[in-house]
């Protein structure tokens, strides 16, 4: 069985643009694995066309430059031709904020003129961040209720380590896509897992990791 782990970043909206702007997907990881093995990946920047805002905290969201961006880019095309060759036959798609990622997902197609695969149709699509939430049983303070976990406090809880957080955006990238895989599979082991409450934000998370 084929999973498409994914994770991808999107532009910024403008500020005050409230008319339906649609936002666009800068960069994207993608990691196939089948049958427990990983036959296939992706890791790309991608060019930004002249009508999208990165916003002036890219590098903050993105861990890219605009030197990353002149330097490093692919069209959206390059993009969607080999996600379309990583989609083939994929049974699963992963990420942790499935609603958000498979907007961007789309997004690149239609930016990229082309037809949304029918694979990306057929793929049960998994959210780790909806399926960890009472596991992890992150607290939300001030309320009688988990909240749902943020990728890294995830990780941290399956795996017990820390992601590290590198100041650039490829590193940073292939981190986010292999920490969803790990929680993926956390996710799959949890009937063997007692879990234990952990506070949101109750110190460092994800400083050194062992990506």
């Amino acid at each position: 069985m084929k999973i498409l782990y994914i994770d991808l970043a999107a532009a910024a909206f403008p500020q005050g643009r409230d008319d339906g702007y649609r936002s666009h997907c800068v960069r994207i990881a993608a990691l196939l694995e089948e049958d427990g093995e990983v036959i296939g990946e992706m890791c790309h920047l991608i060019k930004p066309d002249k009508d999208w805002h990165l916003g002036e905290s890219a590098h903050e969201y993105h861990r890219a430059t605009g030197h990353d961006f002149a330097d490093h880019s692919v069209s959206v095309k390059t993009v969607a031709t080999e996600l379309t060759a990583l989609l083939q036959d994929v049974m699963i798609i992963v990420s942790h904020n499935t609603l958000h990622h498979q907007r961007l997902l789309r997004a690149i197609f239609t930016d990229a003129g082309m037809t949304t695969p029918p694979d990306l149709d057929r793929a049960l699509n998994v959210c780790t961040m909806k399926d960890s939430t009472d596991i992890c049983m992150v607290r939300l303070l001030g309320a009688g209720r988990w909240k749902p976990p943020k990728l890294r406090e995830a990780f941290k809880f399956f795996t017990g380590a820390d992601m590290r957080d590198p100041i650039d955006w490829y590193t940073y990238a292939q981190i986010q896509v292999r920490a969803a895989r790990a929680v993926y599979q956390g996710i799959q082991k949890r009937t063997t897992i007692e879990p234990k409450p952990m506070d949101s934000g109750a110190g460092p998370l994800f400083d050194d990791a062992g990506y």
